[in-house]
């Protein structure tokens, strides 16, 4: 089948190439054609050159495609690569002309450059070939030029009412606009798993966050981007914090490991590589990390300005337990007789206690809190206040 591609306003960079795949270029009187150096983000958060490694695999792919189509190579390479110099001449053998490099120029026999009967040049050093269409008409990689897609059709003796056109369907405009609010979505979820944790049972919060977070998998996974190696990372760190809320007294080693893993397994959902291995990964990187940092920051500024005016939302009032624990509504305060006698007794730390831990009685083993300070372990600590099951100590 043939391919022909039509240039309406611009085909640079990628579309460059995509032109040059086709096997007609047909272009609009004001189009252009051309500029397609790879290039690298830098770390002061510019672009520069991606350098020869880079440049001569996409030189292949534009010479492939110029000779299978017909258009001028020299040309087609010197859209990549600025260092190519390109002239035209005419000689007494070719008085139509074709074109030549400066270092094949410079390599000419003076016999053959005595032919020369005109030389042009094109393309200077140190710049890329960008094309306006009569350019492009005039070095042979517009085959036609035409007013618009009607022109275009007769030109090729189309009719209108048979041509399929290819758009993008609800589906793809729908990730498209889950790409673009992915922070925000990941800024509610925070939010609301933080709400899910500190409330009773089981409720909206959590259907939310769950709903937040279950949004960003999908449109990472329909991109390509998230599998399910990073999905179970993230829920697995998901469940560690909630082990280290639900079921560890305090907050120690597996709640830092759950974070870490929501962080990993965020990250690599946003990207298709685990370790940056060029510029332009490391630079994807550094986005990625801001953002979700960013939202991390965003949520917890949201949850501290939550705490302090939920109760004068209405929306939220539920969440919060707003009976005090007074004699008047039936509470006591008890304290476990098995634990009373154990005020003023001291011990040692057998954990560190940040702020909850271990320390040894005597022959007991008891789980205690401090007033708030962190003390390590082996140090010892005094038995202040005892509370229900609620043992707390200081140091001595």
């Amino acid at each position: 089948a043939k391919t022909v591609a039509f240039i309406s306003h611009k085909a640079i960079s990628a579309g460059a190439l995509i032109a040059l795949s086709c096997n007609d270029i047909i272009m609009a009187p004001e189009a252009e054609l051309g500029d397609c150096e790879p290039i690298l983000p830098t770390t002061e958060g510019g672009y520069k050159s991606a350098g020869e490694k880079i440049q001569t695999v996409l030189r292949t792919k534009f010479r492939k495609f110029a000779e299978k189509n017909g258009y001028p190579v020299l040309l087609a390479e010197a859209m990549v690569t600025s260092e190519i110099e390109v002239y035209r001449i005419e000689t007494e053998e070719n008085p139509e002309g074709f074109y030549i490099s400066s270092r094949e120029l410079k390599e000419m026999s003076e016999e053959d450059q005595k032919k020369i009967k005109k030389k042009k040049l094109i393309v200077e050093e140190g710049k890329l070939l960008t094309m306006h269409t009569r350019e492009a008409f005039e070095f042979g990689f517009a085959r036609h030029i035409v007013e618009d897609r009607d022109d275009l059709f007769a030109l090729y003796g189309v009719n209108k009412n048979d041509v399929t056109e290819l758009e993008t369907n609800w589906s793809e405009e729908m990730v498209r606009f889950l790409e673009k609010i992915a922070p925000v979505l990941l800024t509610i979820g925070i939010i609301a798993l933080y709400l899910e944790f500190n409330s009773p049972g089981f409720g909206i919060p959590g259907l939310i966050g769950i709903a937040c977070f279950a949004t960003i998998f999908l449109s990472k996974y329909l991109v390509g981007l998230a599998e399910a190696p990073e999905i179970i990372i993230f829920f697995l760190g998901i469940a560690l914090i909630a082990v280290e809320i639900f079921l560890i007294p305090g907050f120690g080693i597996t709640g830092i490991a759950g974070i870490i893993l929501v962080f990993i397994g965020l990250i690599l959902s946003f990207q298709d590589f685990t370790f940056p291995r060029t510029p332009f990964d490391a630079g994807e990187l550094r986005k990625n990390l801001l953002m979700i940092i960013g939202s991390f920051l965003t949520s917890a500024l949201a949850i501290v300005f939550l705490l302090k005016h939920m109760p004068g939302i209405p929306i939220f009032r539920r969440l919060i337990l707003t009976t005090a624990e007074t004699p008047e509504y039936g509470f006591k305060n008890v304290t476990t007789p098995a634990y009373a006698d154990l005020i003023g007794t001291k011990g040692i730390a057998i954990t560190p206690l940040h702020p909850s831990g271990r320390i040894e009685v005597g022959e007991k083993v008891l789980d205690v809190v401090t007033q708030g300070d962190f003390i390590d372990k082996g140090q010892r600590v005094e038995i202040v206040k005892v509370e229900g099951n609620r043992i707390v100590v200081k140091t001595v």
